[in-house]
This record gives C-alpha cells, structure tokens and sequence, in this order.
C-alpha cells in the first residue's frame, strides 16, 4: 500500500516538473521576441511583450519597459508652470488672444494646423514654447471651438495628439465710440454706430414733446441723429436709449447737447476810473443771454459780482497803499462762453500807509541769497588829547598848522547777502562784503629846518616850502550780522530797516606819499659847540627835491626815496623802523540802513560807523615818520590819538526771492 501511493506521488510531481519547465520556456520565448521587435524599433509592440512576462522575468522586463520608453515619441503640455492632460480642451477667455504653451519632448515637434479660416491667426513653435494668437476677441455669444495637431518622432514611434482650442463666449454687450454728443448750433445729422453681439432696439420714451428739434432713425448696425438750428442764446441737451431686446439691464445712455445759438454781450461803458480809497461803481450789462456771468477780475484789490435779477454788474474796489496805479480787467462772458466782454478798470494810489506793511507778510522764500554792489563815500574821524592832530606823516611843526585835514573820496564794495526769515517780517541779514575806502590828506606848510655843514664849525638853517599829498587806500573784508524789518508795501514791494554789528579785517591798507620841498638856507657858526646866530657869510644856499614812498600800513617798517633836483640829481633812501604798525586790522562797528526792494531788485541808502580805534597808540605817541630835521627844540608829540573808519554808501543789489515760473514771478 505504502509503495502504491510513493508511486502515484512520484508520477504527480513529475509532472508537475514537467508542466512548468513548459511554462518556463514559452515566457522566454515571448522575452526574446520583445528584443527581436526592439531590434526592429517597434518600441510600442516590444513593451506589449515584456509586460506579458513581467511577473516571471520582473527585473530583466522593467529594465527593458524604459528602455523602450524612452525611445518612444511623447509631448508634455504646461502653461503657467502647470502641465495639463493632452486631452484636455485650452481655454481663452473672450477677451484674450494669445496665450503661449511650453512643450517637453524627446523628439522634434511640428504643429499642424487644419483650417486658419476657423478664426486662428498663427500656431507655430519657437523653441519650446507653442505660440497662438486668434485674429480678434471673441465678441459672440457663441463658443468658438478650433484644433491644431502637435506631433513628435517618426513612425512606428511616432506620437501625435490633437489639442482642441475653445474661445469662450462673449457677454451681451452694447457699445459705442462716443456717448457724449456735442452738436453745433447750425444744426446737423451725425452717424453713430452700434457694436453689439446682441440685437438691439432704440428707446426714444424719455425725449419729450419740447424736444422735437432731434429725430431719430435706426438701422441694423448705426443710428442717424438729426438736430435742426437752435436759434436759442442757450444751450439744449437730451437724451436717448439703446438697449438690448432680451434683457433691459443691457443699455447704454446716448448724451446730445446742443451749443447756443448766436449771442450779443456788449458794456455800457468799458473803462472805469476809481478812487484811491476804493468806491463801488455799477455798469449796465446788454445781452438776449440772460446767463451771463463774471468770468475773471482782479480779486486782490476788487470784487466784481451780477447784481441778482438785474443786468448790472456791480464792481467795488479796495484802498490803494501799493504806491503805485492799478489797472486790469473785469472780464463777463455769456453762459457758453461764446462771447466775452471786458471793462478797463483803473485806481490810483494814496500814499503809503504804516498799518498796511504792519498788517501784510513779505512773500517769497524764507531763505534767500543775493549779490550787491555800490560806491561808498569815506568819513575820518581823528582826534587827539594833545595841542594837534596830525597825519602818521611827522612835517616836525608840533602845531596846528601840521593839523590833518582829510579829504573824502569815493570807493567800492561788492559782496553776498544771506537772507533769512526769523519771523514774519523779521529778518537776519548777514553775508559777506568786500569794501574798498580811499581818502587824503595835504600838507603845504613852511617849516624851519636846518642841517649840519661842517661838525663844531657851521651848520645850514633856514625855510623850506613844502607840498605833500597823502592818498590812503584801505581794503576790508566785512561781516554785517543785521536785524532787518521788512515795511511791506504790496506783493512785489516793501522797505528793508537794517540795524547791527559788523566786523572788519584789513586786508590791504597803503598810503601813496609824494611831494617837494624848496628851502633858502644860511649858513651859521657852531661856538664851542653851541649853534649861534652868526652867518659865515652873506651866501644863500638854495635846495631842491622830490620825496615819496608807498607804505604799507599794517607794517612796522617804511622805506622813502628822495630825489635832489638842484644841481645833479642825486638819489638817496630812508628807511624808518616803528615800534608798531600804523593801524589795526581788526575792528568793528555799528551798521544802519535803508532800503527799497521791489521784486528782489533793491537800492539802498547805508551807514557805517566804527567804534573801534583803528590806531595803535605806540606808533602815533611816538615820533611817527619823521621827515624834516627842524629847528625846533621841543617837539609835541600827538597824544590819546583815535581814528575812526566810517563810511556813507549807496548800494545796488538783488535777492532771489521768488520764484520763477514760465517767464512770470510768482510772488
């Protein structure tokens, strides 16, 4: 028993080995035939095989599978960075015509398109990317549906797929160019067409019985709006409607306005006179416009207004303080505007008024920068505590009649201006000044001088004429720090008061000293070493020459040459050496001004005083520059010597203190 059933297992298992060696070799086979198709580049047909064998061969098939997909032709479709199934419609909107498709392909692609009459304008491809553009937007109310074909690969590889294109539909609408119809007063007929992807019809309900004077006709696709002569002096307006014949919130709202008819506007008088403290003045009015209105007068100094149910016009007038005459125009225009009329108005002006420029604020910028010029007249002013007062030229006479007498002359000063608002019609007024100051002096007095002959024996004495100019030239640079109150006259006008300090440095300061002298001399015994009265003889001795120097007055030293001009001309030079320069550089002092501005054009009336002494009291209290060796024993020096500097200037300048626009101050 027990060998009957090993037999009869033994017979099942072989055959069961038998079977499946069967199978074995029937899915290689089909394996083999996938490579052969592959051989063949039947890619598609090859993967039908392996995937029918997957399940027993799985790695060698999957292996096989991409391998053949990759040599199969495929197109991916992407739009906005988001792929899109190929079986999937491309949608535009009505408004839309172009959109751009990017394509990822293994192979080349062409695009095909069936039939451009279907409303597309181009398909084509540049690169990867798929271009289509439609002619116009889709105004129906119907979908349009077109196709284009896209393929890539040759055959037996070859993948083709059909993209559909739907250009969606359009709302209802209606429209027009033009909605708002301006028509002459002649009359006319105007064509208005009608775009609409509906039908449409013309609502003429709301033009009443009064407007008769337009008639309206339609057609399929225009309207033909007729207005006959407005012989009216004002304008008429109307309306119409266009809508839709299925749905009434579809319309739109045609506008007709037609212009007045011929006008006539003329003035019973066109030129008015006003008083300088203002007066109200009436003027009647003829026009068939009853409508007519005050377009345009000058509101800063009159205020012009239609009397209510009247044909006058009523025109008042302010208070003139400007200085100045006032004239412009009152202009009046019918309610089109088709005619206007004017009046010249004029006003003179009373004098300036104080409580007017307190009451008015300067216009223009509260910073502003300016350039001056102008000529100075020189004031010296020199004193002394002793007997005299003379010049820094010692003539040896020790009294009045060596006393200086300076005469004024004419400079220049030009500069900067920094101008700045504190408040209101307050200002600080500062910059920087470069000024230029001569003045001189004359010296024509007989001195008694005498000089030595032959030492212990004689000496020389006698009178000398003397002729000497001094011309002064001093050059400062000048910082004015200057509260300015601004006296307002109108807006382009006002009057500048300047009151404040001012520092001064000394740049340059030089005396040109020239002149002769002509002496008649004696000569005289020396007695034991005292000078008599006694002459040698009865000769005369007569000298002659030339003296100048340019001295620079900020300096201790000073060179002279002088000139013999009897008998040979003999050349010869002194040089003086001081304890101190003649003059300070720094000093300070005192301005006061006034000033008329008109649109940052000024002139202006200036005052300068020095407070400081410019002197230095070791050079004057000391022999100055003596240039005579005189006869006098004692010599009076100038003691509690003081000089001041001052100067009366007229000046010239501009501030930019508005602005400009299109060639017109604004102020």
């Amino acid at each position: 028993m027990n060998r009957l059933i090993i037999f009869l297992l033994g017979i099942i298992a072989g055959g069961a080995l038998y079977t499946a060696g069967a199978q074995t070799n029937a899915e290689w086979e089909r394996y083999q035939e996938g490579i052969r198709l592959m051989d063949k580049k039947r890619y598609a047909d090859a993967i039908l095989h392996f995937e029918a064998v997957r399940n027993v061969l799985t790695k060698d098939c999957n292996e096989k599978i991409e391998e053949c997909k990759k040599k199969i032709a495929h197109i991916k479709l992407k739009i906005d960075d988001r792929y899109i199934n190929e079986k999937t419609p491309i949608y535009f909107n009505c408004n839309q015509c172009d959109t751009i498709v990017t394509l990822e392909s293994n192979n080349k692609y062409k695009v095909t398109v069936e039939d451009y009459s279907s409303g597309i304008r181009e398909a084509k491809v540049s690169g990867n990317k798929l271009y289509i553009s439609f002619d116009q937007i889709n105004k129906s109310m119907i979908e349009k549906h077109e196709s284009i074909k896209i393929s890539a690969g040759e055959a037996p590889n070859k993948h083709e797929l059909a993209i559909e294109l739907i250009h969606k539909r359009h709302p209802a609408y209606i429209d027009c160019k033009s909605k708002n119809l301006n028509l002459p007063a002649e009359g006319t007929t105007r064509v208005l067409k009608v775009d609409s992807n509906t039908e449409w019809m013309v609502e003429t309900s709301d033009i009443e019985t009064s407007d008769a004077w337009v008639n309206i006709e339609q057609d399929s696709s225009s309207i033909n709006i007729n207005v006959i002569e407005n012989s009216n002096t004002t304008e008429r307006n109307t309306h119409f409607i266009i809508k839709s014949k299925y749905d009434q919130n579809i319309n739109i709202t045609i506008n007709i306005k037609q212009l007045a008819g011929n006008e006539n506007l003329s003035i019973e008088n066109g030129d008015l006179k006003f008083s300088a403290n203002g007066n109200v003045e009436y003027v009647l009015v003829q026009s068939n416009d009853k409508n007519w209105s005050v377009k345009d007068y000058p509101a800063d100094w009159c205020i012009a207004s239609r009397v209510p149910g009247t044909d006058s016009l009523r025109i008042e007038s302010f208070e003139n303080v400007s200085g100045i005459t006032r004239k412009a125009t009152v202009q009046i225009s019918t309610a089109t505007g088709n005619k206007t009329a004017g009046i010249v108005i004029e006003q003179p002006s009373n004098e300036f008024v104080p409580k007017y420029a307190f009451s008015k604020i300067l216009e223009g910028r509260n910073l502003s920068f300016g350039v001056k010029g102008g000529g100075n007249l020189s004031i010296v002013q020199a004193t002394a505590a002793g007997s005299f007062c003379g010049s820094m030229v010692n003539y040896g006479l020790g009294n009045g009649t060596e006393e200086a007498a300076y005469n004024n002359s004419i400079g220049l000063s030009f500069g900067l201006i920094a101008d700045i608002r504190l408040y209101r019609n307050l200002y600080l007024k500062t910059g920087l000044d470069y000024t230029r100051i001569r003045y001189s002096n004359e010296f024509g007095g007989d001195v008694s001088i005498m000089a030595t002959s032959e030492p212990n024996v004689s000496y020389f004495k006698g009178v000398s004429k003397n002729s000497y100019k001094e011309e002064y030239t001093f050059d400062f640079i000048e910082v004015p720090l200057l509260l300015s109150y601004r006296f307002v006259i109108n807006r382009s006008s006002c009057i500048h008061l300047d009151l404040g300090p001012y520092i001064s440095y000394g740049i340059s300061a030089e005396m040109e000293w020239a002149g002769t002298t002509s002496a008649n001399m004696g000569k005289y015994k020396i007695t034991g070493g005292v000078l008599t009265n006694e002459k040698v003889n009865e000769s005369e001795y007569i000298r002659q020459y030339k003296r100048n120097a340019h001295i620079d007055l900020y300096d201790k030293k000073v060179k002279t040459t002088t000139v013999h001009t009897f008998g040979a001309n003999e050349k010869f030079y002194e040089v003086y050496n001081f304890k101190e320069a003649p003059f300070n550089r720094l000093n300070c002092g005192l301005q006061i001004g006034v000033i008329y501005e008109y649109g940052g054009f000024c002139a202006g009336l200036n005052y300068k005083h020095m407070f400081t002494n410019m002197a230095n009291k070791k050079f004057w209290e000391s022999e100055r520059m003596e240039v005579f060796n005189t006869t006098i024993e004692t010599e009076e020096e100038i003691s509690g010597y003081k000089q001041h500097l001052s100067s009366l200037s007229i000046t010239l300048s501009y501030i930019f203190r508005y602005k400009k626009q299109n060639n017109i101050i604004n102020f």
